[in-house]
């Protein structure tokens, strides 16, 4: 098993693969499993040449998947080996995408593959572009019909300090908003600080700050920051117009929609008392896909239960369910209701210079998938 996955992840990690450059890779999967006897392969068009994966294999009125990636980040500058060369050193097998996360799709690949078929269920694969970016591949994934008999996906991104014991249970979400602040042109000579959409402003951003402000642990915070900020005028006018880009991390049970009506309720108190003239808009920022909602798994969930027993029996060692304070694929199926699980491959290094994942727990990592697939 040690050869296969080494031969497969040195294929993955030396082709390129930095987003939106993901087409040779995923040309390389789609042929690589295409190749294979008793699946179904098939290519997602995303925009362009850009496509994901997705395969199915076995019968059954349900499915389990298996999320992966396709794209990295770009190199960042500290390396001191080739980051589009395997280098194997002892466990560690260094290389950009290694640890985030081809290391993981590797696991993914050979379970789906090699795992021998359940009566009930049948196995689906799923490989996205522009996960780096904005998700372009998990929303296409996500609204297509290939999910809709999905019972439990799993997806191996880097659990970190947890290593192959951690199991991501939840994710923050990320909405950036913008609000703007508008009052009638009037002569500098009648400035007055009552007056002043600034002062305004200022006094919404700190009300907004503390009201939506939520530490459950170190992981899961909700937080509301400015990102940028304009104030303009027109010649010797006082200030008529305010722009301020909010970024945010939202947690369960706030989505978008409500953090919104609550920066909005916080607005019009801060006008009564301010200048009832002043108008204002509130929305969130746009962009070509959603920005990510939060999501949370129900502690007694079965699947989730079957994993922690999977890890127990395989590594010795108690599962480490946490909540993850980041944002990415794994947010648009959780938001949508699916079970997501993640586990992910011991390493070090995600988007940073000599990446790298242990080998031996990649294969762990498909023994876990397997010792949870067998109590089903």
């Amino acid at each position: 098993m040690t050869d296969k996955i080494t031969e497969l992840l040195r294929s993955l990690v030396e082709i390129r693969s930095s987003y939106p450059n993901e087409k040779e890779l995923a040309d390389y999967i789609f042929t690589f499993l295409s190749n294979q006897n008793d699946i179904s392969v098939d290519k997602q068009v995303v925009g362009g040449d850009r496509f994901n994966i997705i395969a199915t294999r076995g019968t059954g009125t349900k499915s389990i998947a298996f999320y992966a990636h396709l794209d990295t980040i770009n190199v960042v500058d500290g390396w001191k080996r080739d980051p589009f060369k395997l280098t194997i050193e002892g466990d560690r097998a260094y290389g950009l995408g290694s640890y985030d996360m081809k290391g993981g799709m590797v696991a993914n690949i050979i379970t789906f593959l090699e795992t021998d078929i359940l009566e009930d269920y049948y196995f689906k694969l799923i490989l996205c572009v522009d996960e780096e970016y904005i998700s372009k591949g998990g929303y296409a994934v996500a609204n297509s019909d290939f999910v809709n008999d999905v019972e439990c996906i799993f997806s191996p991104e880097p659990a970190f300090k947890y290593g192959l014991n951690g199991i991501t249970i939840g994710r923050v979400g990320r909405s950036v908003f913008e609000i703007e602040l508008n009052r009638d042109s009037a002569h500098y000579n009648f400035y007055s600080p009552d007056k002043d959409l600034n002062i305004l402003a200022s006094k919404i951003i700190q009300n907004i700050n503390y009201a939506t402000y939520n530490e459950q642990s170190s992981d899961e915070r909700q937080f509301v920051y400015v990102r940028n900020y304009v104030s303009s005028s027109v010649g010797m006018s006082v200030p008529q117009k305010v722009l301020i880009e909010l970024d945010s991390s939202i947690i369960p049970p706030m989505n978008t929609e409500e953090m919104i009506s609550l920066i909005e309720n916080i607005i019009k108190t801060e006008i009564s008392n301010f200048d009832s003239s002043i108008n204002y808009e509130v929305r969130a920022k746009s962009r070509v896909t959603p920005f990510l909602q939060p999501y949370r798994i129900e502690k007694d969930n079965n699947y989730l239960e079957k994993l922690k027993r999977a890890v127990n029996n395989i590594t010795g060692e108690e599962a480490k369910p946490y909540f993850r304070s980041s944002v990415g694929d794994d947010n648009i199926f959780g938001a949508l209701g699916h079970t997501l699980l993640g586990i992910g491959p011991t390493g070090d290094n995600a988007h940073a210079p000599d990446e790298w994942v242990s080998i031996s727990s990649i294969e762990k990592l498909i023994e876990v998938y397997i010792e949870f697939l067998n109590q089903l």
